[in-house]
């Protein structure tokens, strides 16, 4: 009678040890996937990045030259005795220019932040799969000793 309920426990062991090894099969083939997706899209995501540093690099050497221009034109025109409206008008449509690179840098600023993001999260999940897939491997080994165990009872 006990002998039966030591097989009866061995096969459950043996049944619990096959699903943690699938479990473990499926996390682990879960992982390769999502490591392979994630590096091609932080790949994309970190070309994008540098993309828009770059562009944010060169606005901001456009930005450097439009003040340097507007100080140029506000002191071309305090040394005139009359301010002649075609210095007024170039002034205001050089403010004008500032103030457009200056609202792209924003937005190049904001989409940097934002890839930032994506990549970061994507960092996280590949930690959550990684963590899933050992975690499956420790029950799987864990079902293995067990297995062993009643084994060697058996002998």
């Amino acid at each position: 009678d006990e002998l039966n309920h030591i097989k009866i426990q061995m096969t459950d062991i043996e049944s619990e040890y096959e699903k943690s090894t699938q479990k473990q099969l499926m996390y682990k083939n879960k992982l390769d996937l999502s490591k392979r997706d994630a590096d091609d899209i932080k790949r994309d995501y970190q070309v994008r990045i540098s993309d828009y540093k770059q562009a944010l690099y060169e606005k901001d050497e456009e930005t450097t030259k439009l003040l340097e221009a507007i100080k140029n034109l506000e002191r071309e025109i305090r040394t005139n005795e009359t301010v002649n409206s075609g210095s007024s008008y170039e002034l205001e449509s050089t403010k004008k220019k500032l103030k457009e690179a200056q609202h792209h840098q924003d937005m190049l600023t904001k989409k940097i932040r934002e890839y930032e993001e994506v990549v970061r999260v994507i960092n996280v999940n590949l930690k959550k799969n990684t963590s899933e897939t050992t975690e499956a491997s420790t029950t799987t080994k864990h079902k293995l000793r067990e297995i062993e165990k009643m084994k060697l009872r058996f002998k």
